[in-house]
């Protein structure tokens, strides 16, 4: 076995072997990255790195882990952190132990290169295979890397509303974004992305070229006014379609169950359907949605007024999809909308022997800022 970087030369190669890992819980996806490998990670940032580990007697992949730097800010300055994403190992017990033998070494080097204040990790709390190989307790003899829990939160998916949901406010005026109102959104968000740990947004150039990495543009955003003019709220629907596709495999009884409850309501014209998944109609029909990014609000009210907006605005076979971090009040799920939780956990990944990190305070109980894109 030996431990290579890869190149987007060999992005396909890896596309494919990311393929055979399916993400697994109440509903087993298939992450297909349609060849590319590496086109999700140019939405977060324009410096990554992803190990491989191949098998020297026949040069297959064997293991895969990826590392995505981002300047954000963290404690009042910007520091550099890294997202440690897409660890998948063969489950052949030689790729697993030289894994295990390579990864932490991976971590101090991309640490030291990169001078990061912290690497973080996204963990599902549905794979509980994922927890047991991650989490369990080791022993203190073996170099493995430490998870310490930073935050919980949840992937929440909105797929339509019941019909007594509150209707939008009539006091509150959404509009769309425009060059007349962009210098007040901006301001808006920086305001508010100072009490937002691991936002990159602070600043007009870092508002530009996080909006080029999304391919989204001013007139994409969804902005709340009060009746004096004010911004009071926005978010920005965006899609992955083209860049990454969402293939249910198989459903539990219970995601079966919702995707039927779906199903009756969406002939009521209340709620989107999900799609069929491929363990009963034999193809690959992928989920379709929109994310939500610079999402803010100023209470629960106006946050549901604007996603009527974006809801009545996307495609009727799309929903919603966004990140909500549990103490977040203000960004809760409106009772009033049909909508599922995917719970999941925030870590920072420490190397042995290294201390745990100051911000790791329990007094902290700031939101941090995760993009559902980072899933």
């Amino acid at each position: 076995m030996k431990l290579e970087l890869l190149n987007e030369s060999q992005a396909r190669l890896a596309s494919e072997y990311f393929e055979n890992f399916p993400i697994k819980g109440l509903v087993n996806f298939k992450l297909d990255r349609l060849g590319d490998f590496f086109r999700p990670y140019r939405l977060i940032s324009p410096v990554s790195e992803t190990y491989s580990l191949r098998d020297t007697a026949d040069m297959k992949l064997k293991g895969l882990a990826s590392f995505l730097v981002q300047n954000v800010q963290l404690e009042g300055e910007t520091v550099p952190i890294a997202w440690a994403r897409d660890l998948r190992v063969s489950s052949d017990r030689a790729a697993i132990m030289n894994w295990a033998y390579h990864f932490v070494p991976v971590l101090e080097r991309v640490i030291q290169k990169h001078n990061l204040k912290a690497v973080f990790s996204i963990i599902n709390l549905q794979d509980i295979g994922t927890l047991n190989a991650f989490l369990r307790p080791r022993p203190l003899k073996r170099r493995l890397p430490r998870y310490f829990l930073y935050r919980k939160f949840n992937l929440v998916t909105l797929h339509g509303h019941f019909p007594w949901a509150n209707r939008p406010l009539e006091t509150i005026r959404i509009v769309r974004g425009a060059p007349a109102n962009v210098e007040a959104l901006m301001d808006y968000i920086f305001a508010k992305n100072k009490f937002r740990p691991f936002s990159e947004v602070h600043n007009a150039e870092t508002f530009f070229k996080k909006c080029q990495r999304l391919g989204i543009s001013e007139k994409d955003f969804f902005i709340a006014q009060d009746k004096k003019g004010q911004v009071v709220g926005c978010l920005a629907p965006w899609s992955t379609e083209g860049l990454e596709h969402w293939v249910p495999l198989s459903y539990s009884l219970r995601a079966h169950n919702f995707r039927q409850f779906l199903k009756f309501f969406w002939l009521l014209g209340y709620t989107r359907r999900l799609s069929k998944p491929v363990r009963s109609t034999g193809y690959e029909s992928p989920l379709k949605f929109k994310r939500l990014s610079f999402v803010f609000s100023e209470n629960e009210d106006i946050f549901e007024t604007l996603l009527w907006s974006a809801f009545e605005n996307a495609d009727p076979d799309e929903f919603l999809v966004y990140t909500h971090a549990n103490a977040d009040t203000k960004l809760r799920p409106p009772l009033g909308w049909v909508c599922a939780s995917l719970p999941h956990a925030l870590y920072t990944v420490v190397p042995p022997g290294e201390p745990i990190p100051d911000f790791l305070n329990p007094a902290e109980v700031r939101n941090p800022e995760i993009e559902s894109q980072l899933l």
